[in-house]
């Protein structure tokens, strides 16, 4: 499949769900007034991106935090003008000068970054075409990050781009505490319950609000999934989203869940009512849950 166009006529946001639906590997090239970027995906997910719309390289988002030192840094650029091939980043990697599991946290960073800049464009031309292809002769870009061995899904950056559309124009920024990532799945402090009374603690309604005027006139059901993923992020560190039918739950979307093919999973999935009285009493009932499944 080769799609072409401007985003004037297709929005990114509907390009992606396009690529990720379809699982489509290939390069997503795009060039306006603001710049230029390049988007990786493979099997529906995004393993790399980069634009020019970023004042700073992967390696130089390195060097600020105090990962991979100065004089290295420029050592990489030098070797660079030698294996025009290699980005600085699988430079740098090569040299031992940083681990790989560093260079994939901060390139997951670098690439929601890019992302949340992409779509603030509304103008440009755009190419995707299937399986690789020689990025360098297609676009302008000094550098091209690092791919991820772990795609990252479409909707997960869409849905938190929009999220922090209204921040998108600051500055790329990354400090070292932010890379003590716990990676822990474990949440404490929820007690086992059932309960239909008032929560203990009343959220900000501002946000539901806003959400109920935007799925008034939704363009697509995929909108409304987006919207309502967007509002529990807000809330929950993961989750799943459910269409319920008379006898059986079907999954839609997610957000948070580390897992491969995330996404293509939770679409798979079929729960039947019949066979769980735990679902079909949270059902008929219309009551919350909190705590083990």
């Amino acid at each position: 499949m080769s799609l072409a166009g401007r985003l004037e006529d297709l929005a990114l946001s509907d390009i992606f769900q396009i690529l990720s639906v379809g699982r489509k590997t290939g390069t997503f090239l795009v060039s306006g007034s603001k710049g230029t970027a390049v988007i990786v995906f493979k099997k529906g997910l995004i393993v790399r991106a980069e634009t020019d719309d970023l004042d700073k390289n992967l390696g130089q988002n390195l060097v600020d935090m105090g990962l991979v030192k100065e004089s290295v840094y420029g050592m990489s650029v030098s070797l660079k003008k030698e294996l025009p091939g290699k980005s600085i980043a699988e430079i740098l990697y090569e040299l031992g000068s940083v681990s790989r599991d560093i260079i994939e946290k901060v390139a997951r960073k670098r690439i929601e970054r890019v992302i949340y800049r992409l779509l603030l464009w509304d103008t440009g031309d755009f190419q995707f075409e299937l399986d690789d292809v020689a990025v360098d002769d297609k676009i302008n870009l000094s550098d091209l990050g690092w791919e991820l061995s772990k795609g990252l899904s479409p909707e997960y950056l869409l849905m938190e781009g929009a999220r922090v559309y209204d921040e998108a124009s600051q500055e790329f920024a990354l400090s070292a505490e932010e890379m003590a990532i716990d990676d822990s799945d474990e949440i404490s402090g929820w007690d086992d319950d059932w309960s239909t009374g008032e929560p203990d603690e009343k959220k900000d309604l501002g946000p539901l609000k806003s959400l109920t005027q935007e799925l008034r006139f939704p363009s697509s059901a995929s909108e409304i999934t987006l919207l309502i993923l967007r509002f529990a992020s807000d809330i929950f560190q993961r989750g799943v989203i459910y269409m319920v039918g008379n006898n059986e739950m079907i999954g839609l979307g997610q957000f948070g869940l580390d897992i491969e093919k995330a996404d293509q999973k939770v679409r798979e999935l079929v729960l039947k009512l019949d066979e769980s009285d735990f679902l079909r009493r949270m059902i008929i009932e219309q009551m919350t849950y909190r705590g083990a499944l």
